[in-house]
C-alpha cells in the first residue's frame, strides 16, 4: 500500500508541471493520461537526443518539443513552450516544497528539551 502511495506522489509531481503547463499552451490533449504519455515519448526522444555529440542538449529541448507538440495536439512553438515551462513549474514546486520542508522542521518545539 505504501509502494502504491510513493508512485501516485511520484507521477503526480512529475505529471503535474507537464498539465500546468499544457493548460497555459492550450493544448488540446490534457489529461493526465495524456500528459503521462507525453511525457514518456518527450523523455524518449530527449535520450536520444542527448546521443549526439555536440549539441545534444539543444537537440534533446528540439526533439522533445516535437513529442509533445505531437502527443498533446499542439503547435511546434507549443510544444517548446511545454518543455520551457515544464521545468520552471518544476524547480517553483520544488522550492516551495523545500520552503515547507524547512518551515516546518524549524519550528521550535514547546515543552523541556530532553537531551
Amino acid at each position: 500500500m505504501v509502494r502504491l502511495l510513493l508512485i501516485a506522489a511520484v507521477m503526480c509531481i512529475s505529471l503535474l508541471p507537464v498539465k500546468i503547463a499544457a493548460v497555459i499552451v492550450g493544448a488540446k490533449r490534457n489529461g493526465f493520461l495524456w500528459c503521462l504519455l507525453a511525457t514518456l515519448v518527450a523523455g524518449a526522444l530527449q535520450l536520444v537526443g542527448l546521443g549526439f555529440p555536440g549539441p545534444g542538449n539543444l537537440v534533446g529541448l528540439l526533439l522533445g518539443g516535437a513529442g509533445y507538440s505531437a502527443i498533446l495536439k499542439t503547435t511546434y512553438v507549443g510544444g517548446l513552450a511545454v518543455v520551457v515551462l515544464q521545468v520552471f513549474v518544476a524547480m517553483a514546486m520544488f522550492i516551495g516544497i523545500g520552503m515547507l520542508m524547512g518551515i516546518l522542521y524549524t519550528v521550535p518545539r514547546i515543552g523541556p528539551i530532553v537531551f
